[in-house]
């Protein structure tokens, strides 16, 4: 440890006695604070007050310490009104003179813009902090708003935005007029805060109405390129004010903008809006139907709009989301409801596709109906692939009646060798009882568990008893019922020593309501004996029910009370706990928690139970109510401090019993709460008498904030600071090793020199660690300490403090303070700080130009990075200056910025590596700058490929790069641009690497499919010149190191077979039609022959040929085969097939559109189902080559995921119709292999 010492200059004897340690330490401000009259705050402030009113009044200066006279001549500006004085102290970096400076409304209002102006406010800004500038703009927004100072707001936000940024100014932005506020969100200067919104909201409404209705802001598309755009999910929260205020505005916003998402809408706002937005709610039900809870929806209501809530397309109707929006229409009419609205909608029976019923559809359903359904899907699906024995609701079996399914389970479980099938089995047999409700069934299935399986494992009963709690409801019960169940319960309590909570908890309903409390008591027993084996009893029972689970824990303490005498939970006072049996204490132990947690599920009850109490209904439990479990509780926490959580309980719920149990620390109070705060105020003798115990807490919790506001607090109180600064001192004479929490509170409790006084002596001497020594860990956290408490320092420390350690080893703990400490000093001293740094090793100047870059004013900070990247050649420096003034232009993006930022990617050395692979599409540019960037950037790969990098990859990833940037914006690249990237880099294998032949291939689609084709003229002329010029005749040319490799051929195939998918999903997910696919196409053939690449050749043909409706698609292509066939002969008649399966399988698989619920529902045709149909048009063009292709597509289709099965059947019937072998023969193949193999001819 002398070590440790020593490295900071403290050896042996250079140590002094507590008491000239004393003498040494001064501490004048402390001590000017304590000889002010008064023992409290508020006592020495208000003598402050009289004094600086004696003062104005007659001139005189009273003796005060010096240390105090800037805080009086300040109270005495404020009530004269000097603004010299308020910005004398604002410029200050004292907190004390900042925070009172700011309680001089008048400088802030605009009552004297004469002198306090806009000039005035932008001279003061140079030499304020950071903090303060940014308090001063916010104090500013508050004042001016409530003096209705508009103008003066305005200019002042121009100023501080043309010197600072936009950023800094935008807090004032709520004081501004409706029209300025308006013009400044809606050019997208910056996204004002929820909180800002708000504001302007409570004073100008009718800005934001405008401002979120503005059509500007509604696609999606705009609003992910475009920077600071006013998302209005982002503001969701103020909608429900909206909808309070204006209903009708709320309405028309919400069916505006589809993108809002509300997850949460209260009861109140639910009632508003269909209260006074009903009629809107009937006309669009879609747009409202999943913000409003089905609890809220009316029987009335539902009604009426249920025929508006099923979609428009059959294909996407789901059952399930309709039962789940009928949740609270009345069971008995929900079938016929649905059934009638679906019919008059589709003009169809509900029940006609079998994909429309599910478990909760069937047991809706008339019992005849529901026995004919789950037969017809018995048929369909024989064994169902649900095997999870949870699953009873699609074992279409159990819907059958119990005559039939309960003897066929019996003889199944009679046959189940394994103990999951039998579990499967019984469950299934509780589960058809249920369906088909019949109480005698299940009655007599009861009692067959019961005298059949007795003697199973415990968790068949488990799994069987926990059906029946999830199943039934305590009035579907009847006593028998309950007899046999509670037997079932006993047997496994009896033989497993385990009981199922959720069985005991419907059992003890059913008892409860019969007034059975002789049951109600032995359930009681069960769940306590439970516990005494190891598991945890549960004692919030029936929680729905309030007067039932009191009536429970009424039993549950009579129970315990003669369980649980003294001696089962008492230590022996004559015994140490060492010499109990380990059993009998671990018992102990386990009663001690449990009645810990009984008492915790009793106050538990009472919060529930609250609004009952308070009616005088129930009446709360407390531990007095009960003297043994008083006494017990007491004893426990006397002994023991390992039930924190219940001690914290009673503190809160049983204050006086509490105090009782620890009158020690009753009156103590908790330093990490404001109740250290309240006590303070009203008993601060209390915290001088218990000096030593707030100042121990102090140190154990000195990170906690609530402790930070007590010690700043203490200052102006009597004694209290002396003795907690005269203690900390002593503890650091003592050598102490922890000096983190000493160091905090001296930081808080010292001002000024006093402090560097204190800490200089811990600064090392030397600059490095010497990591030989053991001691070199408890050094390094010294001093990590030291530095981590300056934080706290008011005023801060100079920042020169750091330089030294800014030399060495300690870089990185001086830069944990450095920007606490920059922000609270004023803007010269940084700005000569960051210089300095700016002047030191490479890895100190990088944090300098970031301190700049947090500090500086724009005009600052611009001439400092411009000055620096025309003579910095260092690397790593010149990456951070890059992204300096790139974030410098997408922050405050202006002509000035831009060309900075522009220049620097122009002037950009071989050497940037580094900056050349992180150049990017930001997404903050604006749109107004997009194309000037890409241009830049282009250019940029352009000049440093002619300068040759040493790294050939390096522009191959920059390029690569590029052009997948251009393809995410190329609806708005323009036509300049695309045909330059077309000329160069299609096709261009000496230009080439993969990723941009992709990246270009992709671009060039997304711009031709995108834009209209008259606007494109030109691109598909150049495109038409490429093919000619490279294509035509590179095609078959293989590259000189693979020998095999066609690079030309293999980009062409890549971009036609991409263009035709492209087209395809686009046309048939949207209402797309362009002529550009026939362009393709005559380019294609008018340079190359159709059997250059067939592959390709047939993938455009396919898409011209594409329909939104997979029949007519089939239909259509089948009268055109014979046209394909006289290209390539009867004989590639199979690799058209294969083709076309891939084909099918791209454009159908694909998620095509939404629904009118804005999902995807699972209930839509699967890619299997329009498979069949294009295989069914292929049929009826009535070409055997159609039907041999429709084979070759039926061989792809599997049958597991058709959703229309029976359709899938029927093309296969059709297909063994024909008298043709290769045909026949695809289809027996099919019969030969599984269901779900794939396609035979790959």
């Amino acid at each position: 440890m002398d070590y440790v010492w020593s490295i900071f200059g403290l050896s042996s004897s250079d140590m002094v006695s507590r008491d000239e340690m004393r003498e040494r330490l001064q501490m004048p401000y402390l001590k000017a604070l304590q000889a002010l009259p008064g023992n409290t705050r508020s006592e020495k402030q208000k003598w402050l007050m009289k004094l600086a009113n004696r003062q104005q009044d007659s001139g005189d200066v009273e003796q005060l310490p010096a240390e105090l006279q800037p805080l009086l001549q300040l109270e005495i500006a404020i009530k004269q009104k000097r603004h010299e004085d308020i910005a004398s102290a604002l410029k200050a970096e004292d907190m004390v003179l900042i925070s009172k400076a700011f309680k001089a409304t008048w400088f802030f209002d605009g009552s004297h813009k004469d002198i306090i102006n806009v000039a005035y406010f932008s001279e003061l800004f140079r030499y304020v902090s950071m903090n303060t500038r940014v308090k001063i703009v916010k104090t500013l927004s508050y004042r001016l708003t409530d003096n209705d100072e508009t103008k003066f707001a305005v200019e002042l936000f121009e100023m501080i935005e043309s010197t600072f940024g936009v950023q800094q100014a935008s807090p004032l932005i709520v004081a501004c007029d409706k029209e300025f506020i308006f013009s400044t969100l809606t050019l997208g200067k910056f996204v004002p805060s929820c909180r800002i919104i708000m504001k302007i909201f409570n004073k100008h409404p009718d800005v934001i109405i405008r401002l979120l209705s503005n059509q500007h802001f509604k696609t999606d598309e705009y609003t992910n390129r475009c920077r600071n755009i006013i998302n209005i999910n982002t503001y969701k929260l103020l909608l429900p004010r909206i909808l309070k205020q204006q209903p009708a505005v709320f309405a028309e916003l919400y069916e505006t903008h589809d993108e809002i998402s509300l997850s949460y809408f209260s009861n109140t706002c639910i009632d508003v809006l269909l209260k006074k937005c009903k009629q809107q709610v009937i006309r669009n039900p879609l747009r409202y139907v999943d913000l409003i809870p089905p609890a809220k929806i009316s029987s009335e209501l539902m009604e009426r709009i249920i025929l508006d809530l099923l979609p428009s397309d059959i294909v996407i109707y789901n059952t399930q989301r309709m039962l789940h929006y009928m949740s609270h229409y009345p069971q008995e009419k929900k079938y016929e409801l649905l059934s009638k609205s679906y019919r008059n909608k589709y003009g169809i029976d509900l029940l006609c596709n079998n994909a429309n019923i599910t478990p909760d559809l069937m047991t809706l359903l008339p019992d005849v109906e529901r026995i004919k359904q789950a037969r017809i899907l018995l048929r369909i699906w024989p064994d169902h692939h649900y095997k999870n024995i949870y699953d009873c609701e699609y074992k279409w079996f159990c819907y059958l009646p119990t005559e039939e399914t309960i003897p066929s389970l019996k003889k199944k479980i009679s046959m189940a060798t394994q103990q999951t099938d039998r579990i499967c089995y019984i469950r299934q047999m509780i589960f058809s009882c249920k369906v088909n409700k019949d109480s005698n069934a299940l009655l007599s299935t009861l009692k067959y568990f019961l005298q059949r399986h007795k003697n199973e494992q415990v968790h068949v009963f488990q799994a069987i008893m926990n059906l029946i709690c999830s199943t039934y409801k305590i009035v579907e019960l009847n006593a028998e019922h309950a007899s046999v169940l509670y037997d079932i319960l006993n047997t496994v309590y009896v033989r497993h020593g385990f009981t199922s909570e959720a069985t005991v908890e419907i059992l003890l309903h059913f008892y409860l309501v019969h007034d059975m409390m002789d049951k109600v008591t032995r359930l009681i027993d069960m769940l306590l004996d439970i516990n005494n084996g190891g598991y945890s009893a549960k004692f919030d029972l029936l929680n729905e029910h309030p007067q039932y689970e009191r009536m429970c824990l009424e039993v549950y303490v009579k129970q315990m009370q003669e369980r649980y005498p003294p001696s089962s939970w008492q230590r022996d006072e004559e015994e140490e706990p060492r010499m109990e049996e380990k059993e009998d204490a671990k018992r102990k132990e386990q009663v001690r928690m449990t009645l810990c947690r009984f008492v915790l599920a009793m106050h538990d009850s009472n919060d529930r139970c609250k609004q009952l109490i308070l009616e005088k209904k129930l009446k709360p439990m407390m531990l007095d109510d009960y003297s043994w479990l008083k006494d017990a509780i007491s004893t426990i926490l006397r002994y023991k401090d390992d039930f924190g959580y219940i001690t914290r309980n009673l503190y809160e719920k049983e204050k006086e019993l509490y105090d009782s149990i620890f009158p020690r620390t009753s009156n103590k109070a908790n330093v990490k709460t404001n109740a250290v705060l309240s006590l303070l105020k009203r008993n601060p003798q209390s915290i001088l008498d218990e000096w030593e115990y707030y100042l121990t807490e102090c140190k154990n919790n000195c990170e906690d904030a609530n402790v930070h506001r007590f010690i700043k607090n203490i200052r102006w109180y009597k004694d209290i600071p002396i003795k907690f600064t005269e203690s900390c001192v002593d503890d650091l004479q003592r050598k102490n090793k922890d000096v983190k929490p000493l160091l905090v509170i001296l930081a808080f409790l010292l001002h000024g020199d006093p402090l560097i006084k204190v800490i200089d002596p811990f600064v090392p001497t030397t600059t490095t660690v010497d990591i030989k020594y053991l001691d070199a860990k408890d050094n390094y956290k010294v001093v990590k300490n030291l530095l981590w408490s300056v934080k706290f320092s008011n005023p801060p420390i100079p920042l020169d403090f750091l330089f030294k350690l800014c030399e060495g080893d300690y870089l990185q703990l001086a830069l944990m303070p450095m920007i606490n400490l920059s922000r609270r000093s004023s803007l010269p001293k940084v700005m000569a700080f960051a210089q300095k740094m700016a002047e030191m090793r490479v890895s100190v100047r990088k944090h300098g130009i970031r301190l700049v870059n947090i500090i500086a004013s724009k005009q600052e900070l611009n001439e400092f990075v411009k000055r620096m990247w025309s003579s910095e050649t260092n690397c790593s420096i010149r990456e951070v200056l890059f992204d300096t003034i790139r974030d410098f232009f997408l922050k405050e993006p202006s002509e000035t910025t831009w060309s900075m930022f522009s220049t620097t990617m122009l002037t950009l050395l071989p050497s940037d590596e580094g900056i050349v692979t992180q150049v990017k599409l930001y997404p903050d540019i604006p749109e107004s700058y997009m194309i000037r960037y890409l241009e830049v950037w282009l250019s940029m790969i352009t000049t440093l490929e002619e300068k040759e990098l040493e790294e050939r990859t390096v522009i191959i990833t920059c390029m690569n790069r590029y052009l997948e940037s251009l393809k995410l914006i190329h609806d708005i690249v323009p036509e300049k641009l695309a045909t330059r990237i077309l000329q160069e880099f299609l096709f261009n294998e000496y230009r080439m690497s993969i990723g941009i032949a992709n990246a270009v291939s992709d671009f060039t689609i997304q711009y031709l499919l995108t834009n209209d084709v008259n606007k494109i003229a030109k691109c598909i002329k150049v495109l038409g010149d490429v093919f000619t010029d490279r294509v035509a005749t590179n095609w078959k040319e293989t590259w000189s190191e693979r020998l095999y490799f066609y690079p030309t051929g293999k980009m062409m195939y890549y971009f036609l077979k991409n263009f035709a998918i492209e087209y395809g999903k686009k046309t048939y997910s949207t209402s797309y039609s362009s002529p550009i696919i026939d362009h393709v196409l005559a380019i294609y053939t008018s340079t190359l022959s159709p059997t250059t690449n067939a592959n390709a050749y047939l993938l455009l043909y396919y898409a011209k040929m594409l329909e939104k409706d997979p029949r007519n698609f089939g239909l259509k292509l089948g009268q055109h085969v014979p046209e394909l066939i006289a290209i390539f002969s009867p004989q590639f008649l199979p690799f058209m097939g294969t083709v076309l399966v891939f084909f099918v399988r791209e454009i159908f698989s694909a998620k095509s559109k939404k629904n009118d619920y804005g999902k995807s529902f699972s209930n839509e045709d699967s890619s299997e189902d329009k498979k069949v149909n294009v295989a069914m048009g292929l049929i009826e063009a009535d070409n055997m080559d159609c039907w041999f292709m429709a084979a070759i597509l039926t061989s792809s289709i599997r049958q597991d995921s058709c959703k229309n099965v029976s359709q899938y059947f029927t093309l296969t019937d059709k297909l063994q119709q024909a008298d043709n072998p290769a045909i026949t023969s695809i289809l027996n193949a099919l019969r030969c292999q599984s269901i779900l193999s794939s396609n035979i001819f790959f």
